[in-house]
């Protein structure tokens, strides 16, 4: 008989550290060997991570095997089909799994075939607002969570609306359209990632593997849980090991639901075991408890010794933001700058970087201006180089002390200049800064304020000018670099952490009516900002305000913090 061994516990407990020290006793109690093994994880950022980690726990494995041994839910049970030969592998002329991301094309083309509007401009994740004019892109939005649910029939997608706020405008008979869609891509050979984890639901396929654990239980999918039940009942897995926190299930967007750790049957470990509850390495007392008070319940943790900082700021105008980030910067080093949506990062992104703080995503180009832009010759340029190429020339020029810069990074620069730097100035792959500094043509030599007009970097059509955001980089007293300012939604940050957090209180009115309307609703928003104030191990600072006439967040002023 298959044994579970649940472990939870709240943000910044190890869990992943806890599930890493049951695979040790495996190894030394077992003698559990890693291809005995699958680690499941529900991001590939979280998978990276655990298999460096892993590494050092079989040490004598090489990377390949790893990479098999760890993958993210989706990558197992695609790998098992191909292995199966229930889907083909990829080639270099075809690829059967269909993304909206990376396949935009094909998603427009069944839309007009049907007579949606789509634009592949509008994200899909959960902190984006769908246009109600894009009826193919929420058309696709419904489809996807039609799918997760497993059991779901294409009628029952009149739910989803009770389930997640979305809703589709008018459409004659949505049933037939989602059947429509299910049959334009069983006839062209493209399985979406919820239709083969489906399939392998359905197929009953099983790793050969011994012992399998699964992190962030809490974010599985219904038809991920299915696929879990499925390994799980099947006899062929000794051991599970399973690990999540309730409070932090926030992507109900696709179903998930925190019944499905709570409710499955496993000997518990950690906050659920007696006088078991652990420490938080992160978040300290006054911070824990501001969390408790908007979820409404205790946190699966206690807090890490310390008071913390909670404060709330209201700014009349972005330039008091922009003040507030730095002087939190000063501080503490690095800041995140959180929102519920997507909708109310761009004003926040330009007035930062209109004022020379760099500021980026978790992931590359969720925020423009400082990580790939485009050069005028149409190549894309890495603007974290340029910016520390210009830091280095600022040095030097300020100080005269010695400093290098990587050779290949010297040459884009100077290409940006239209200029080529001689063989003869590059020693063992970098050059002096002050030997680049005299390649480069007449009156910039001096003045590094001459260099960044004449780069020739292509500014985005609106007029937004990253030389402009470099130049008033450079200018600063107080330097910020490229990672030290995040802005980013709260989904974005999950399982993420800075010393400093500023969450956003702006919510969107439609939004506000889903919640007043579904206490399911309210359960997933609660969870979400509770979610965005554990990010911060020692200050949490609610942002009230710049939001135009769009409400403030419920779940804070229920709990009167704003």
């Amino acid at each position: 008989m298959t044994s579970v061994t649940r472990y939870v516990g709240g943000p910044g407990t190890g869990k992943t550290t806890s599930l890493l020290g049951f695979l040790e006793k495996e190894r030394d109690e077992h003698d559990t060997a890693l291809k005995d093994i699958y680690f499941l994880t529900f991001t590939r950022s979280q998978r990276d991570d655990v298999r460096d980690r892993i590494a050092k726990i079989y040490p004598d494995a090489i990377k390949e095997d790893i990479e098999k041994r760890v993958r993210t839910i989706h990558g197992a049970a695609l790998s098992e089909l191909i292995k199966e030969g229930l889907i083909p592998a990829r080639t270099k002329d075809f690829n059967p799994i269909l993304r909206e991301g990376k396949n935009a094309t094909l998603y427009a083309e069944f839309a007009d075939s049907v007579g949606l509007r789509y634009s592949s401009r509008v994200s899909t994740e959960p902190d984006n607002d769908t246009p109600q004019k894009y009826t193919g892109n929420i058309f696709f939005n419904i489809s996807r969570y039609v799918t997760q649910q497993y059991t779901w029939q294409p009628e029952d997608w009149i739910w989803v609306k009770e389930r997640t706020g979305e809703t589709l405008p008018a459409i004659y008979d949505v049933p037939e359209l989602l059947r429509k869609w299910a049959d334009y891509k069983k006839e062209r050979g493209y399985w979406e990632d919820d239709d083969y984890i489906n399939l392998a639901v359905a197929k009953n396929i099983v790793p050969s593997v011994g012992v399998l654990v699964v992190d962030e239980f809490q974010d599985l999918s219904p038809s991920q849980y299915m696929l879990y039940r499925a390994w799980r009942d099947s006899g062929e897995i000794s051991r599970i090991y399973i690990a999540g926190d309730p409070n932090q299930a926030i992507y109900g967007f696709r179903g998930a639901d925190p019944a499905f750790l709570e409710k499955t049957t496993a000997v518990d470990r950690g906050a659920w075991a007696p006088g078991e509850v652990p420490q938080s390495h992160r978040c300290p007392v006054n911070i824990v408890a501001t969390a408790d008070k908007i979820l409404g319940t205790k946190s699966n943790m206690t807090p890490k010794e310390g008071d913390g900082r909670v404060s709330l700021f209201a700014p009349q105008t972005t330039e008091d933001f922009v003040k507030s980030v730095e002087k939190l910067h000063r501080k503490y080093g690095k800041v995140l700058v959180l929102c519920r949506y997507r909708f109310f990062i761009s004003n926040f992104a330009t007035a930062l970087s209109e004022a020379g703080i760099p500021c980026t995503g978790f992931s590359p180009n969720r925020v423009w201006g400082w990580e790939q832009v485009m050069a005028d010759s149409g190549a894309w340029i890495n603007m974290k180089e340029v910016f520390h190429t210009c830091l280095a020339i600022r040095g030097y020029q300020e100080t005269g002390a010695p400093r290098t810069i990587p050779a290949s990074v010297a040459r884009d620069f100077a290409a940006l200049l239209g200029v080529e730097i001689p063989p003869i100035a590059i020693h063992k792959s970098e050059i002096d800064t002050g030997v680049f500094i005299s390649t480069l043509p007449g009156a910039e030599r001096s003045i590094l304020a001459d260099v960044i007009p004449k780069l020739s970097i292509a500014p985005r059509k609106d007029g937004r000018d990253p030389r402009k955001y470099l130049a008033a980089a450079m200018q600063r007293d107080h330097t910020i670099k490229p990672g030290e300012v995040i802005l980013d939604t709260i989904h974005a940050s999950k399982g993420l952490q800075a010393p400093a957090v500023i969450l956003h209180t702006g919510y969107l009115k439609k939004r506000e009516i889903d919640y007043i309307r579904s206490p399911r609703i309210q359960g997933e928003e609660r969870r979400v900002y509770y979610v965005g104030c554990t990010r911060a191990s020692e200050a949490l600072y609610f942002m009230d305000g710049l939001a135009a006439d769009h409400p403030s967040a419920p779940p804070l002023t229920e709990a009167h913090l704003i």
